[in-house]
């Protein structure tokens, strides 16, 4: 009898599931795209498997532009990557566990060997990850780590007689051409002293995603010196903060340089006016899609400037003072012996990656080794706990998204459709 009731219970749910999929197939597509785009980004890609109509609509070109639209009012994804003891990279999900400060970590299969290639990450625009393998001649790939598709991008060809001792790259979308391009600044010396050479001659290369080969412009680039990749895009700029320095060897001052993925040309943007003695410009970050910049002073204080008004310099504004603050449990002994990068580091002592709920908090990197959020209004901070991660690691935010690559290589990518 046991028997007979679980096998009716389970044709009942079967017959109701199939009742609720013949009720998705009679809505109008774009609202099955609208009710779709509101999931979280691993239901969605559950929803593939529920059947043919399910699937046809999560690929839907549609559903995948509001999808991405949504994600930016949420909390980001992670991206934190290491090289000690093994190059690895591994993905955050900041809206997995909101109640609590612990978080799992999740590894994607990466486009190669990482366990014997040493690699980094160029940057994170609308769901595709650039990333570059500094073991073989800087080969680039377009991954998407949920779609788990990828692409290398053909190598550039460096002039005769010159060989690279650096590499400063970039990669972003601009809103107004929807093209993705890549970006590769290299420095050329003549033979193979790569330590004691002069740079012989700087060239630019430019990839649109989709075309064959990089085209060398005629910008003249500044000099990128402590940057392997771009900070930050905002609004179809890529932009790199630089140093100068005078013949003594001496820091002269620090400049902020932008590029315009759609004109193809660099500037140099004004920085914030009057920051003080004992403080220094020491990285920059997007906040509420605007250029900002972080100051730190010597006493373990950080201010963030945000730029109101692109280009003009009287528009910087002082938002925010966080305080000194040291996370609880850290050790100062337990950090992994140094590596010495080719094309440089992002590493920095506190560095600030984005914003939590809506803009509330502020989520910032202590040292490579702990992730803290930091809320102005009660002045309090909060420790996150994550399990899987390394010792150190590396972190820039990531907004997940099904965005194809198809569509991203075909110079024409998704459009973005405003939300109600």
């Amino acid at each position: 009898m046991e028997s007979n009731n679980n096998e009716e219970n389970n044709m009942n749910r079967c017959e109701n599931e199939a009742q609720k999929i013949n009720h998705f197939e009679k809505l109008p597509r774009e609202v099955t795209c609208d009710i779709l785009s509101r999931l979280p980004l691993p239901c969605l890609m559950e929803c593939k498997l529920v059947s043919k109509l399910h699937y046809s609509s999560v690929k839907h070109s549609l559903t995948i532009s509001m999808h991405l639209s949504r994600a930016k009012h949420n909390n980001p994804y992670l991206i934190c990557f290491s090289d000690y003891p093994i190059s690895k990279l591994d993905f955050v999900d900041l809206n997995s566990n909101p109640e609590n400060d612990i978080f799992l970590t999740k590894t994607p299969i990466l486009p190669f060997d990482s366990a014997h290639s040493t690699f980094d990450v160029v940057g994170s625009c609308n769901g595709l990850i650039c990333l570059y393998n500094r073991s073989h001649n800087d080969p680039l790939f377009i991954f998407n780590p949920f779609t788990k598709e990828y692409r290398e991008l053909p190598q550039s060809i460096n002039p005769p007689h010159l060989n690279a001792v650096r590499v400063v790259f970039g990669f972003g979308f601009h809103p107004r051409t929807k093209e993705y391009k890549a970006i590769k600044i290299v420095y050329y010396i003549e033979g193979n002293n790569f330590f004691t050479a002069t740079i012989k001659e700087t060239r630019v290369y430019v990839l649109n995603l989709g075309d064959s080969e990089w085209r060398c412009i005629a910008q003249k680039p500044h000099n990128l010196i402590i940057c392997p990749a771009s900070d930050v895009l905002v609004n179809g700029n890529l932009h790199w903060l630089t140093v100068k320095f005078d013949q003594n060897g001496e820091e002269t001052r620090q400049d902020i340089v932008s590029f315009d993925l759609a004109t193809e040309e660099f500037q140099v943007i004004p920085q914030p006016m009057d920051l003080g003695l004992n403080k220094s410009l020491t990285h920059l970050v997007t906040l509420n899609d605007r250029l900002s910049a972080v100051v730190s002073s010597q006493i373990g204080q950080h201010e963030i400037w945000v730029l109101k008004d692109y280009n003009v310099r009287e528009s910087w504004s002082k938002e925010m003072v966080i305080p000194g603050y040291v996370p609880l449990g850290f050790r100062m002994d337990s950090a992994p012996p140094a590596r010495i990068r080719y094309n440089g580091s992002r590493r920095r002592s506190f560095r600030v990656l984005g914003s939590l709920h809506g803009g509330d908090e502020i989520l910032f990197s202590y040292r490579d080794r702990c992730l803290v959020s930091f809320n102005p209004d009660r002045e309090e901070f909060k420790d996150f706990r994550t399990e899987g991660l390394p010792v150190v690691f590396e972190t820039i935010v990531h907004m997940g998204s099904l965005i194809s690559l198809d569509e991203a290589f075909a110079n024409h990518p998704t459009q973005h459709h405003p939300i109600a």
